[in-house]
Parts: structure tokens; sequence; C-alpha cells
């Protein structure tokens, strides 16, 4: 006999029940929101759909994205039933540990500034999703001091990444700056967009902490 398909309502509750800050959003997906920051584990079935992968994930509401890319991804060890019988909430906790910007309690911008310069050191970093991320959320708190200094970081840790390989489609590295700080200091579009995917993904059903208000002072 094969190994059984994975449970997705015993898997999705179970998982809110080790972390209970979290809501489900949707099937295999809970999270809760922080600002303007979409936090949580994404469970992604996989292969013949006997074995499932746990994911630490951040999405942005307050980009020039239409869509949510995931970004400060951590990746928990793959299970079928039988090991996330025996091993998940081991699992769960071991990713509440490493996550960048916490699951749980109150979090404040400190935190998630933190966090995401705790992601910059990561030998494996390869995407300028999380880097144009720290701006924008920057600019969310409009804090001038807290954007110029997200700006002045990006640039510092982007400056000698390859141009070819990443800033082509932007005209090169420095046109590619100063194209994310015009987007990230047009705040009207921004929050267009933020109501729109709060809208589109149903994002007001998630329990906000802090509050909007609360983290912009």
């Amino acid at each position: 006999m094969g190994r059984p398909k994975i449970n997705k309502t015993k898997i999705t509750n179970d998982w809110q029940k080790y972390c209970p800050e979290l809501r489900k959003l949707r099937m295999l997906d809970i999270d809760n929101r922080v600002g303007p920051l979409v936090i949580g584990f994404y469970l992604q079935v996989i292969g013949d759909g006997t074995i499932y992968m746990p994911l630490y994930k951040v999405e942005n509401l307050y980009s020039h994205y239409s869509v949510l890319p995931s970004s400060l991804e951590i990746e928990g060890r793959t299970m079928d039933m039988q090991t996330h019988e025996a091993y998940s909430e081991q699992v769960a906790q071991q990713l509440i540990e490493k996550a960048y910007i916490p699951l749980q309690g109150e979090v404040t911008f400190e935190n998630i500034k933190n966090g995401y310069e705790r992601y910059f050191k990561n030998p494996n970093k390869g995407t300028i999703v999380e880097y144009e991320d720290y701006v924008y959320i920057s600019s969310w708190t409009r804090n001038k001091l807290f954007f110029e200094t997200a700006l002045n970081t990006v640039y510092n840790e982007l400056k000698a990444w390859p141009e070819e390989r990443y800033f082509v489609q932007a005209g090169g590295f420095q046109n590619w700056i100063l194209e994310l700080e015009k987007k990230a200091s047009n705040h009207e579009i921004l929050e267009d967009n933020y109501r729109k995917k709060i809208a589109k993904y149903k994002i007001c059903l998630l329990y906000t902490s802090p509050s909007p208000r609360d983290m912009r002072r």
C-alpha cells in the first residue's frame, strides 16, 4: 500500500493549533496581519499529494505589485501524514523560532526592520523582492528617517550585484534605485494598491497586530 493523501483540513487545523495567533485565511494558508504585512505559514502539498512542506512566508500589501509575492521564506521539513503526526508540532516550533518577523506577541517596526536586516546577512539570498519590500514598508510608516535609512541600506547592499543579472530590465542599478525611491514615495498609488489587495485576498478577515496607527507612531 502506498502513502495516504495529505488530509488538507487536518494539517491546516493542526498548524493553526500550534500557533493560535494565526487565522485560517484559506485552506493550507494560516496568517496574521502585522501592519502592511501578512505573515504566516503556507502548507504546500507537493508531488503526488502524499507529502507536504510547511513554508514560513511574509507578503507585503504596501507595494506597486498587484499580486502578493512571498518573501523571507523559510522551508520546513517535508512530511507525509505519518511523519506529520509524529513531528509537525516540533517542526512548527522550529519555524516559529527561526522566523525573521515574529509570529507571536507584539510586533514593532523595529522587529520588522531587524528581520529584514537579518535576512540580508543570509549568504543564500538571491532575489530583490525583500529589498524592495524593506523600502516600501519603511515608506508606509511615513517616517522620513526610516525611509532614507532603508534606501541607503538597500543601495549599499545591492550596488555590487551584477547588473546584467538583476537590473538589465530597469536600465541598470542606478535607474532601478531611483525608480524604487519614486514608486515608494507615491503614497496615493500605494494606498490604492493596498486597499485593492486587502479586498482581493480577503485580508480584512485577519486580525491586525499591532494596528496600522500604532506601527506608524
